[in-house]
C-alpha cells in the first residue's frame, strides 16, 4: 500500500514495525508466564493470558486488514493506534493484578516487564507518538497508580522513566520524520530525474523521426521539382535555337512552357504553404461559416476537372452553420474534394453535410479502389500518392493530405478516415456548430482600370525586374524602375507620381520595402517570398511569390480603387 505523502510513510513505516512489536508483545507475555508460575502463580494469570492472546489476535486482524488495502489513510492510522491501545490496556489490568508491592515478586516482574515494552514502543511506534501515549499510559499508569503508597518511591522512578520515554519518542519521532522527509525528497528527485530522461528520450526521438521525414520530404520536392525545370529548360533551348523554330512548334513550346510554369507555381505554393503552417505563422481566426455556399464553390471550382476524368460530383445534407475559419475550411474541403476526383477513379464524389448533437460533420465520399488499412497513415506524408508511381502531376502533387492533416489540428477539428478496399473512401471532419447566423457581406466589384496606370517598380533583382516591367507594360502602364528605396525616394522627388507602387520586401541598402511603404503615401504592394510575413504590412498589401501575372494586376486594381476609395472618404 503506497502513499505518496509524508503522512502515508509514516502510517506505512508504523504498520511496518507492527510484527516486530506483537512478536516482542508476545514473547514478554510467555516470559512473564513462565515468571509467574515459577513463583507460585495466580488465579488470575490463565485468563489474563487468554485476554493477552485476543489484543494480539486483534492486532493481527488490524495489519492483515490494512495489507489488503481496507482502510483509507486516517482509518488505518486510527486502527493502529486503537490496536496499540488495546495491547496497552491487556498490560495495565496485569499491572493492576500484579502490582509492583506484590509480596511474591511478580509484580516486579511485571513492572520490569512494562519498562521493557516502554522502552521497545519508543522506536517502533515512533512514527506515531499519540499511538505511543496511548499505550504507554494505559500500559504503565495503573501499576503507578496501584504502588503509588505502598512502595511511593518505585511507583516515583516508574512515573520518572514515562516520562523520560515521552521525550525519547519524541526525539525519535523528529529523527524519523527527517530521515522520512529525505526519503521521499529523494523519490521525488529520482521520479523526476526518471521523467525528465524519458521526456528527453522522447524528444530525440521525435527529433530524429521528423529529421527523417524531412530528408524523405527533401528527397521527394528535389525530385518533383525538377521535373518542371527540367522541362522549363528543355522548351526554352527549343525556342532559342537558331534558326528561329517553325511557328506552330513555338506555339507548342510557349503553351508546354505556360503549363510546366503552372506545375511549378502550384508546387511551390503548396510547400510554401506548408512551411507556414509548420511555423506557426498561420492562425485560425473562427467565425460563423454557412457550409452550403463553401461546399457549391468547391463543386463549381471542380466542375470542370471531375467531368474531364468522368466523375460526378455532388452535395447533399442539410444547410448547417459552423463555427471556423473560412479560409481554411474551404482549403481543407477543397483539398479533400480534388483527392477524391482525382484518386477515386469513374464514379460519384458526395460531399455531404450531417448533424451530430452539437456538432456538424462534412464529409467527401468516393467510389475509388480504397486505402488498405497499412497505408492509411503515409497517405497524409508529403508527396505520398498511392496510385501515382508514375509522378503524374495531372493526379496532384501528394501535398493536399498532408496540408488538410495541418490545417485541422491547428484548428482543432477532428479528422477521420474510412475506407474499404475495392469500395471507395470517405474523410470526415468534425466541426462546431455555430450559434448564431453567418454575417454576409457583399463582395466589392473591382472596376477595370480606365486609363494607363502609371507604376515605380522597386526591385533589385535585374531579371525579375524585367519580367515584371514586362508584363505591366504589357497591360498599358506606364513603368518607373527603381533598384533600392533610397532610389525610389528619389524618383518621387523629383516629380514622378505613380498611382501604385510594386516593390521586393528584400531591397539592397538601409531601407527595406517595408519601410518604403511606411515613408510614402501611395497605394504599394510588397512582394516577398519569406513566409513570416503577415498578408498586410500597414496599407500595403503583401504577396508571395511566386507571383502570376493575373493575380498582380487584380491586386493592383483593387489596391490602387482603394486608395482611391480611402481618399474620397477623407474628402
Amino acid at each position: 500500500m503506497f502513499d505518496p505523502s509524508l503522512r502515508g510513510q509514516r502510517i506505512a513505516h508504523a504498520y511496518a514495525q507492527m510484527p516486530g512489536a506483537l512478536a516482542g508483545s508476545a514473547t514478554v507475555t510467555t516470559l512473564f508466564a513462565i515468571t509467574a508460575c515459577g513463583t507460585g502463580g495466580s488465579v488470575h494469570l490463565s485468563w489474563w493470558i487468554v485476554l493477552q492472546v485476543l489484543a494480539i489476535a486483534a492486532n493481527v486482524a488490524i495489519l492483515v486488514a490494512y495489507r489488503r488495502g481496507r482502510f483509507e489513510a486516517h482509518r488505518a492510522l486510527w486502527a493502529r493506534r486503537w490496536g496499540t491501545l488495546v495491547i496497552g490496556i491487556g498490560w495495565g489490568i496485569g499491572g493492576l493484578v500484579w502490582p509492583m508491592h506484590d509480596e511474591f515478586g511478580t509484580g516486579i516482574a511485571m513492572s520490569f516487564c512494562l519498562a521493557g515494552l516502554a522502552a521497545s514502543a519508543t522506536s517502533t511506534l515512533a512514527a506515531d507518538p499519540t499511538g505511543y501515549a496511548m499505550f504507554a499510559i494505559t500500559a504503565l499508569g495503573p501499576d503507578v497508580a496501584a504502588s503509588a503508597g505502598p512502595r511511593w518511591w518505585t511507583a516515583g522512578l516508574l512515573a520518572a522513566f514515562l516520562c523520560a520515554s515521552f521525550f525519547m519518542v519524541w526525539q525519535n519521532a523528529v529523527v524519523l520524520r527527517a530521515a522520512l522527509s529525505l526519503r521521499f525528497e529523494n523519490a521525488e528527485l529520482l521520479a523526476r530525474a526518471i521523467e525528465d530522461r524519458e521526456a528527453a528520450e522522447e524528444a530525440r526521438a521525435r527529433a530524429e523521426s521528423a529529421a527523417t521525414a524531412k530528408t524523405r520530404f527533401l528527397a521527394a520536392a528535389s525530385h518533383d521539382l525538377r521535373q518542371p525545370l527540367q522541362a522549363l529548360s528543355l522548351f526554352v533551348d527549343v525556342l532559342a535555337t537558331e534558326p528561329p523554330v517553325p511557328e506552330a512548334r513555338r506555339r507548342g513550346a510557349v503553351d508546354a512552357l505556360v503549363r510546366t510554369v503552372h506545375a511549378l507555381r502550384a508546387m511551390l505554393e503548396g510547400l510554401l504553404d506548408l512551411s507556414r503552417l509548420d511555423a506557426g505563422i498561420v492562425v485560425a481566426e473562427p467565425q460563423v461559416v454557412s457550409l452550403a455556399p463553401l461546399v457549391g464553390e468547391v463543386i463549381a471550382a471542380l466542375h470542370d476537372e471531375a467531368d474531364a476524368r468522368g466523375v460526378t460530383l455532388s452535395a447533399a445534407g442539410p444547410e448547417l452553420d459552423v463555427r471556423a475559419d473560412p479560409a481554411l475550411l474551404a482549403r481543407v474541403a477543397h483539398n479533400l474534394a480534388a483527392n477524391a476526383v482525382r484518386h477515386g477513379g469513374r464514379g460519384r464524389v458526395l460531399i455531404a453535410t450531417r448533424r451530430r448533437g452539437d456538432r456538424a460533420w462534412l464529409q467527401i465520399f468516393d467510389q475509388g479502389p480504397g486505402i488498405p488499412d497499412e497505408a492509411r497513415e503515409r497517405i497524409f506524408e508529403e508527396f505520398v500518392q498511392l496510385g501515382n508511381p508514375e509522378r503524374d502531376r495531372t493526379k496532384g502533387l501528394g501535398l493536399g493530405l498532408s496540408m488538410v492533416q495541418r490545417i485541422c489540428e491547428l484548428a482543432g477539428w477532428t479528422l477521420s478516415l474510412r475506407s474499404e478496399v475495392g469500395r471507395g473512401s470517405v474523410f470526415t471532419v468534425e466541426l462546431p456548430l455555430a450559434t448564431s447566423e453567418p454575417v454576409r457581406e457583399p463582395r466589392p466589384s473591382v472596376p477595370p482600370a480606365s486609363r494607363a496606370l502609371r507604376i515605380l517598380l522597386v526591385d533589385d533583382d535585374v531579371l525579375v525586374r524585367q519580367a515584371l516591367e514586362g508584363w505591366l507594360e504589357q497591360c498599358g502602364c506606364e513603368v518607373h524602375v527603381a533598384g533600392s528605396a533610397e532610389e525610389a525616394l528619389e524618383t518621387l522627388r523629383t516629380g514622378c507620381e505613380p498611382d501604385a507602387v510594386v516593390s521586393d520586401l528584400r531591397l539592397p541598402g538601409a531601407l527595406s520595402g517595408a519601410d518604403l511603404a511606411d515613408r510614402i503615401a501611395r497605394p504599394l504592394i510588397l512582394l516577398t517570398g519569406d513566409v513570416d510575413v503577415p498578408e498586410e504590412h500597414g496599407a500595403a498589401m503583401v504577396l508571395r511569390k511566386p507571383v502570376s501575372g493575373p493575380t498582380l494586376w487584380a491586386t493592383l486594381t483593387e489596391t490602387i480603387e482603394r486608395g482611391a476609395n480611402g481618399r474620397q472618404r477623407a474628402v
